[in-house]
């Protein structure tokens, strides 16, 4: 599945195309390399395949880092369409899916979905690398929505009192000194603009005994709430009642108020 209408499978990477596609954003097109600054005197371009057109998209891995390129060459020079241009972008799509479905990590991130509390994994970058779907619902977005967006897109930029969020530093905190944290009353922000109350936990992720990257669970605390004034409700409804019986019976004053 890897190569169709070539011979070869790889290509060396001082050569490669792709080692200059898989840096870009989005499509990268070369129309006539013979032309190209760039390429015109790839080894490539002079000899067999006797490349004159590239176009190509890179690929991500689960974890986020670039593993390659969905790419289609041409002997002679072209340009795309704005529909073969959707195409390409739609086969790379399906591989990458194709990708992230392989193995055990498929399972894995299928049951992290169903988790009942968001999951967010962070790279050094403090981008988003891997976002769970109870998550993204909470927060109002689809997953590939934040997929490579900061952390600090979903915090408010200040706190209540003005003072600024200095997110990233405690992030920073958590890589340097390998411990988790946790956080009761934190702001999030939704996609709508609103925001909600939430708990969050910061978890060291390790590879080789070295922080490689930051697990982020959160829960909103509406929930939390809820049930705390609810218990709450019902202890003072109870108390009145109690309170009412013993009125009638005339023995106000000799009951002990519950204690919260």
């Amino acid at each position: 599945m890897s190569k169709q209408g070539l011979d070869v499978s790889e290509t060396p990477r001082d050569a490669s195309f792709c080692s200059h596609a898989i840096l870009h954003e989005g499509i990268f097109v070369v129309n006539n390399a013979i032309e190209d600054s760039l390429f015109k005197s790839n080894p490539l371009v002079l000899g067999p395949p006797n490349i004159r057109f590239y176009a190509g998209v890179p690929l991500t891995s689960p974890d986020g880092y670039r593993i390659g390129t969905m790419c289609i060459i041409d002997t002679k020079a072209r340009r795309l369409s704005s529909d073969e241009e959707s195409d390409l972008i739609g086969f790379a799509q399906i591989a990458q899916e194709l990708i992230s479905k392989r193995g055990p990590q498929h399972h894995l991130e299928t049951l992290l979905d169903q988790a009942m509390e968001g999951l967010f994994e962070i790279n050094p970058e403090h981008s988003f690398i891997y976002i769970n779907e109870f998550g993204a619902n909470l927060l109002g977005y689809e997953k590939e929505e934040l997929l490579g967006k900061r952390l600090d897109s979903i915090f408010p930029s200040k706190r209540y009192d003005g003072s600024p969020y200095l997110l990233t530093n405690f992030v920073d905190k958590i890589a340097a000194s390998n411990t988790p944290i946790s956080r009761d009353e934190e702001s999030l922000v939704k996609k709508d603009g609103q925001t909600i109350s939430a708990t969050c936990n910061f978890f060291p992720v390790f590879r080789a005994g070295k922080v490689v990257n930051i697990l982020m669970s959160f829960r909103d605390n509406f929930e939390r709430d809820a049930l705390r004034a609810e218990v709450q409700w019902q202890r003072e409804s109870i108390d009145k009642i109690l309170d009412t019986r013993i009125s009638v019976l005339g023995l106000r004053g000799t009951r002990k108020r519950s204690q919260n």
